[in-house]
């Protein structure tokens, strides 16, 4: 088994490499063609989570605000950590998953001055593909796998704008001149 320890793309070639040793294997003890389809068909069923094959890591997300020049904060919704700080347009990669068998959630806050701070969350839902396991993952993909990696969630939103409201001038605070 590969340790979780390890990056997630580091873990993908070595499965990789396991599976492609595991098939020559294999092929060199079972060249009957009815006992090779069989195993190709179990091995896929256990090995793969399908997902993780068709998914990927993590997920590009571009936050912009109307009017852009914003100063914009991202923080994890479930501990409140600030993630990121920046300027919109911003482009940041985000984990799908926040632990096993738990969709990520994050909150994006842009402030701009002459303008009414806005909020906007980001969450992530479950992926489509995540089903493909019924056919192609089988336990080990559906219920290991795609929790594990973070890859049974998607982040459907990939441009993210947050509309900002400019504050009315009765509502602008001014410095008091002094001597008034």
């Amino acid at each position: 088994m590969v340790p979780l320890s390890i990056p997630l793309t580091v873990r993908r070639k070595k499965i990789r490499l396991y599976l492609i040793a595991f098939f020559r294997v294999c092929h060199e003890h079972f060249s009957g063609g009815f006992m090779r389809s069989i195993l190709v068909a179990v091995s896929f069923f256990f090995l793969a989570g399908c997902a993780s094959i068709v998914s990927h890591g993590p997920q590009v997300v571009t936050i912009n605000s109307s009017p852009s020049g914003a100063n914009m904060t991202l923080c994890n919704a479930r501990t409140g950590q600030r993630m990121a700080t920046g300027r919109t347009p911003y482009t940041v990669t985000l984990d799908r998953g926040q632990g096993y068998f738990k969709a990520a959630r994050y909150s994006v806050k842009c402030e701009k001055i002459g303008y009414q701070p806005a909020q906007q969350s980001l969450t992530a839902s479950l992926n489509g593909w995540y089903w493909g396991n019924i056919i192609f993952g089988g336990i080990i993909g559906m219920f290991i796998v795609d929790p594990a990696t973070g890859a049974m969630w998607s982040l459907h939103e990939k441009n993210v704008v947050i509309n900002l409201s400019p504050i009315a001038m009765s509502q602008v605070k001014t410095p008091e001149i002094m001597g008034r």
